[in-house]
């Protein structure tokens, strides 16, 4: 384990004791006399560190020290946009392919002039942090920075703070200088030799008039993983190929081509049960078809040491006759790609492709637990019920390794190389032969895989080598495609005959358990068996089959150009955008694209779309991908309705103060305020960090009140507003800023997120759903944008796209149940008020924000949560009662039913119609369809 793990495991770990003072892991505080530190404080938010795992937990403080660091610079509200558009404040699994949650110890914030970074005190690699900080920049950005600065933060559990420490600010060239940058031409044979032997760490390679250079970076600290000038001629061959794929490797799945493939790999099976694989006659065997010998094999599977009827008691063996059985593959057989064959190369991506898909399932004597904090083998990790696939099945899938585009930037002078060059896909098997996302018990260890590559690479350095590996191979192939020059070649590179040969004479290797070498007559190549796990009552068994697809990024795009120039340059990534979903706004701001994520073997590709929108005091943007089949929040999985997912960000600067509220699926997930405290005659600057949790947290103890008291556990919740009752025995509950229905079958409401709760009167749904009606305190949260009247057929047109729409009920009042959920449909030309709002969520007082906006009616009624500007009546009286959804029906030109909308639509818009009563309908002009002086229309 190193050191960086076992700081960051220290730490995280006093943190599960959140609020009592945990002394134990606090040193001294600061000294009174340096005036420079910034303490960022999280007592008010960290009720939330308690939702996270302790590594999670850690990453989740260095995120906020960034937040911190960003409101104490002063940074204005666009900037911050810019900087972390694409990221949230508040952390959680489920949003991780969405938005980027950072692991480990380094961060970088940009702040329109210097790159800040900053790294956690006493990080054993701290070169290598702030290397590879510097390097993700320059390929988002495409250039350094002028000047970096380094803060160095340091968690204090005891006093739940983080104290940040800067240097003075340096110039980038000094800063690469003295954490161990190297350049050096590498056209020749001595330049290549000499650059591979001084550095650990390709970041960049370029041509210089005729020359070529690299720039890398040797850190003394480092696992020795270190590429040689014969695994740089191997690449270029095989990138140099005019003909046959890019350079691989895959261990692809092969079913039995007949039964003497099954003897090959099943030698311990009777001769009378092969004998009836083979010709279907079960007579005398004991069994009836195959099927019934499946059955059998898994029953022992199950039950090792039973009666074995002729079966092998080798576990090997007999989970590669029954994948047989159910036709599924027999053996996995090596196929090198690109003239891989008996290299260094391909021997690398053979080990570090079998490692991979061995130490998921906790199979081996080199699985990384517990050396890698967080590390956990899938059999380890029982998958909570609610996440167990709705229909269960005996899934297969494929892991494979590829090229991460986010860490790539290409020009026609040279190629940048970001944090991590590579990345885990995984995929799983779906119907009629297509791949569908895994579930979560499939996917869960290869998910930690990939977001914490680093870690399991400073345990096997093997992964380390597969990480330089990517970076050369995607550098070598932007020189054979764009560049006439090449490196030089060293002889052929050819090592061991055969991996067996290979793994036995590296006895460095993490993995040293012998190998389930088989030798099937319809092999055209080295041939291994699946291993499979210990047996788990864990959802279902799994399989997987995979390989290492080295970069092949520029050969996916074809000629397709990417559009992130055409991006303003703070919203700039390395992330591939689709150029022709590129719009820009200079005037308003706005900005849309398409960011596309393409798996390293060109089968596999997602999209993920921004919409950036600016208004005079907040920034939104929402970000938009495809369907999961499980999305984990809480241990219960958050439905998607519409199979598209939408995380939504709103942030806000008050003077020194950042507001951001975050929303996943229309529902309110966190609040977070970052607020400048002053601090009279200390030596620091302060700033504390606030969270509030929103909708989905209120679901979470929702549940524990019905599993407390099926019958009146929400009706005594503490935070009970009102309820009532929808229909089919579903009762509808304001709980705090939530609306929860409990019932038995389908909610007549759109629902967000469910949780089971087991009840003496057997199972029900506790529900996050969309609400029919609005309590006052809905309506006095909303401030308006845009009002007027007109006829409602005209309506459509003046509504936001997305938006949810109520329509007022003047037979109700808050609290009261009205005669009918769904108010009578409105008459085409029927005139009514409409009132364009936008939610607001308040932490509630604090000295340092400005007070709460109010409406102000012209009978001198204040509400709170009104236009800040306090003009007199809006047009619209909270006071008038519920609200019911409805939804426009263009054919009938009449309202009716109701609108699957939540009160923030997806566009983070309400309207609230209000019909005009018959005297103003008779009073009114023929037609007004713009906002007109209330005297004249709609009083």
């Amino acid at each position: 384990m190193g050191a960086a793990a076992r700081v960051r495991r220290s730490a995280a770990a006093c943190l599960v004791a959140l609020v009592a003072v945990v002394t134990g892991c606090t040193d001294a505080a600061p000294g009174r006399g340096d005036p420079s530190y910034l303490v960022v404080g999280y007592r008010d938010a960290a009720q939330r560190l308690a939702a996270l795992d302790p590594l999670e937990a850690g990453d989740q403080l260095a995120d906020w020290a960034r937040l911190g660091l960003a409101a104490s610079l002063g940074m204005s509200r666009d900037q911050v946009v810019d900087a972390l558009y694409d990221t949230t404040p508040v952390r959680d699994p489920g949003f991780t392919d969405l938005v980027d949650q950072p692991v480990g110890p380094g961060r970088g914030l940009f702040d329109g002039e210097t790159l800040h970074v900053l790294v956690e005190e006493g990080d054993p690699h701290e070169s290598r942090t702030t290397g590879l900080v510097l390097d993700q920049y320059r390929a988002d950005a495409g250039a350094d920075p002028a000047r970096v600065r380094l803060h160095h933060y340091r968690v204090d559990t005891g006093h739940q703070r983080v104290e940040l420490r800067p240097d003075p600010p340096a110039a980038t060239a000094d800063v690469r200088r003295d954490h161990g940058w190297r350049e050096a031409r590498v056209d020749q044979p001595e330049g290549l030799a000499g650059f591979l032997a001084d550095t650990d760490h390709l970041a960049r390679l370029e041509t210089r008039g005729g020359e070529v250079w690299a720039g890398g970076w040797r850190w003394e600290d480092a696992p020795a993983a270190r590429i040689t000038p014969d695994d740089v001629a191997v690449l270029q061959r095989g990138y140099d190929r005019t003909t046959g794929p890019l350079p691989g490797f895959s261990l692809d799945p092969v079913p039995p081509a007949g039964v003497d493939d099954i003897r090959a790999a099943v030698p311990d099976l009777a001769p009378d049960l092969l004998a009836a694989i083979g010709s279907g006659n079960w007579a005398g065997t004991g069994h009836a078809s195959a099927d019934d010998l499946a059955g059998a094999v898994e029953q022992q599977l199950l039950q090792p040491g039973g009666p074995a009827d002729g079966l092998p008691q080798d576990r090997t063996q007999l989970w590669a006759l029954r994948s047989a059985l159910t036709g599924g593959p027999l053996f996995s057989q090596a196929r090198y790609d690109g003239g891989l064959a008996g290299t260094e190369v391909g021997m690398t991506l053979f080990y570090t492709d079998l490692t991979a898909k061995l130490w998921v399932t906790g199979v081996g004597d080199g699985v990384p637990s517990p050396e890698v904090p967080g590390f956990v083998p899938d059999p380890d990790a029982p998958t909570p019920p609610d996440l167990c696939p709705r229909r269960p099945r005996q899934e297969r899938g494929r892991l494979w390794y590829g090229q991460n585009d986010a860490a790539f930037a290409f020009s026609d002078t040279g190629v940048d190389i970001g944090a991590q060059a590579t990345r885990l896909f995984s995929r799983s098997n779906g119907a009629d032969g297509t791949e569908v996302e895994p579930s979560y018990g499939f996917a869960r260890g290869l998910r930690f895989w990939d977001r914490h590559y680093l870690e399991v690479a400073d345990y096997e350095p093997q992964y380390h080598r597969l990480e330089q590996l990517m970076r050369w191979s995607g550098a070598l192939e932007w020189l054979t495609a764009k560049s006439t020059a090449r490196l030089p070649m060293s002889p052929s590179g050819t090592t061991d005959p055969s991996f067996a040969d290979w793994y036995a004479r590296h006895t460095e290797l993490r993995e040293r358990a012998p190998l389930a070498l088989v030798a099937p007559p319809s092999a055209q190549g080295e041939a291994v068996l699946a291993v499979p796990s210990k047996t788990t009552a864990d959802c279902d068994l799994l399989s997987i089959s995979g390989g290492v697809s080295l970069a092949d990024g520029l050969a996916r795009a074809g000629e397709t150009p990417s559009g992130t120039a055409a991006l303003p340059a703070g919203a700039r990534r390395a992330d591939p955008v689709d150029p022709a979903t590129v719009r820009v706004d200079a005037a308003t701001g706005a900005q849309h694209f398409d960011r596309v994520v393409r798996g390293g073997d060109g089968r596999v590709g997602e999209r993920f779309t921004f919409d950036r929108a600016q208004e005079q005091d907040a920034t939104s943007v929402r970000i938009t991908g495809g369907p999961r089949e499980s999305v984990p929040f809480a241990d219960a999985p958050l439905h998607t309705p519409g199979g598209e997912r939408e995380f939504r960000t709103e942030v806000r600067a008050d003077g020194p103060n950042l507001v951001f509220d975050t929303e996943f699926q229309h529902a309110s997930f966190a609040s977070t305020w970052v607020r400048d405290v002053p601090v009279s005659g200390a030596p620091h600057r302060q700033v504390d960090i606030t969270v509030l949790p929103g909708q989905l947290g209120l679901l979470e103890r929702a549940a524990g009140y019905v599993r407390q008291d099926p019958v009146n556990g929400l009706a005594n919740a503490p935070e009970h507003v009102q309820h009532y009752t929808a229909g089919d025995g579903e009762v509808v509950y304001r709980i705090g800023d939530a609306w929860v229905a409990v019932h038995t079958g389908h909610p007549s409401s759109r629902v967000l997120a469910t949780r089971e709760v087991v009840t003496p009167a057997g199972v029900v749904q506790v529900s996050l759903v969309l609400p029919r009606r609005l309590t006052g305190e809905d309506v006095g949260s909303l401030r308006p944008v845009d009002e007027g009247v007109a006829p409602a057929a005209e309506i459509p047109g003046r509504i936001p796209v997305g938006a949810a729409v109520y329509q007022a009920d003047p037979a109700s009042v808050v609290g009261a149940e009205p005669p009918g959920a769904v108010p009578a449909p409105i008459p085409a030309d029927a005139r009514v008020r409409f009132v364009v709002a936008r939610p607001t969520r308040e932490p509630g007082p604090a000295p340092s924000l400005p007070p709460r906006p109010e409406w102000v009616l012209s009978d001198g009624t204040r509400f709170p949560g009104g236009p800040a500007d306090g003009r007199a009546d809006p047009r619209f009286d909270p006071r008038t009662g519920a609200w019911t959804g409805v939804r426009a029906d263009p054919a009938g030109g009449r309202y009716g039913g109701r609108l699957g909308s939540t009160l923030r639509g997806p566009g983070g818009w309400v309207v609230l119609l209000t019909v005009c009563s018959e005297e103003e309908q008779q009073s009114a002009p023929p037609s007004t369809t713009t906002a007109a002086p209330q005297e004249e229309v709609c009083r």
